[in-house]
């Protein structure tokens, strides 16, 4: 079952390429790698919202209950070990601080935000669409 999904991934490339996107390429690792951002980003944002009004002994509590957004990560993507999810997955999120990344998203674009703190990165494609990055 591990490579049921990769005809799918096959055919959609193959679309992409006839449609003159070639040097874009989709597979299931890249998936995972995408759905551990997201995850991460927004359950970090979600998680902060939570914690807010909390005294640090509740702030605790709640971490107790229910983990912290690396541990949630971690267990959606079935890792044995969170440093797997920090170091191979999240990477480039792992030195960015996330205050700054609240802080930035108030009464800012979420997309507008990510798309510009990680355009450079090696670990990040870039959009196809988009066109040649200036």
């Amino acid at each position: 079952m591990a490579h049921g999904w990769q005809h799918t991934f096959d055919t959609g490339n193959e679309r992409v390429a006839r449609a003159g996107l070639t040097s874009f390429e989709a597979n299931a690792h890249m998936v995972r790698h995408s759905l551990a951002l997201r995850r991460y980003s927004v359950g970090r944002l979600l998680y902060e919202r939570q914690v807010a009004r909390l005294n640090a002994e509740k702030v605790g509590d709640f971490r107790a209950q229910s983990g912290d957004t690396w541990y949630r990560v971690k267990t959606l993507l079935r890792h044995a070990d969170v440093t797997t999810t920090m170091d191979t997955y999240l990477e480039l999120l792992r030195d960015l601080d996330v205050a700054l990344l609240i802080e930035h998203a108030r009464g800012f674009a979420l997309s507008t935000l990510m798309a510009s703190t990680f355009a450079t990165h090696p670990q990040v494609l870039s959009d196809p669409l988009a066109g040649e990055p200036s």
